[in-house]
């Protein structure tokens, strides 16, 4: 890797992510949701580098679904029958609930197939899921009294590779 290359995913001055829990006050009882703030953590710049990489695979995937006007424009193109019913099904704690190495090996079995790969980085996909797996079992973080904890299970809600590797999951 060439110095260039290299600087731009070193982090000057890194801090550990500070973990936050915005009240959901639209559920009930109000719980929280908890969310890591990634600004100046070690991998954040590596993960925004990977997930440039891969939200083409993410893109790709039949749920993906961009935004609220996307989902709009996709729930236009059904042909609804009278009859039929509409179901929301809200997958809770979703990036915590996804199984890290089930979605490494879909997300290898995907770089190894993907056929643009080589025109989005130099990187082969053994190197791409070497560096996953860096910044999901890199996840440590510290609450509001200062303990620190490191995440053992699913992804992490606020670090920007975990949107990308749960579209391809799912």
């Amino acid at each position: 890797m060439k110095w260039q290359e290299y600087q731009k995913f070193t982090v000057t001055a890194p801090e550990l992510p500070k973990l936050y829990i915005p009240i959901k006050t639209h559920k009930e009882d109000f719980p929280g949701r908890p969310v890591l703030s990634q600004i100046h953590d070690l991998t954040d710049n590596l993960c925004k580098g990977l997930t440039r990489i891969l939200m083409p695979i993410a893109m790709k995937c039949r749920s993906f679904i961009k935004d609220s006007y996307s989902l709009r424009e996709k729930l236009k193109q059904l042909d609804v029958e009278d009859h039929l019913i509409q179901v929301l099904y809200d997958i809770r704690q979703l990036y915590p609930s996804v199984p890290v190495q089930d979605c490494i090996n879909i997300t290898r079995l995907e770089l190894n197939n993907d056929k643009t790969l080589k025109d989005r980085t130099k990187w082969k996909p053994s190197q791409i899921v070497n560096l996953l797996n860096i910044c999901i079992e890199e996840t440590h973080f510290y609450d509001y009294r200062g303990n620190i904890w490191t995440q053992t299970d699913g992804l992490a809600i606020g670090k920007s590779i975990s949107g990308a590797l749960a579209d391809i999951y799912i």
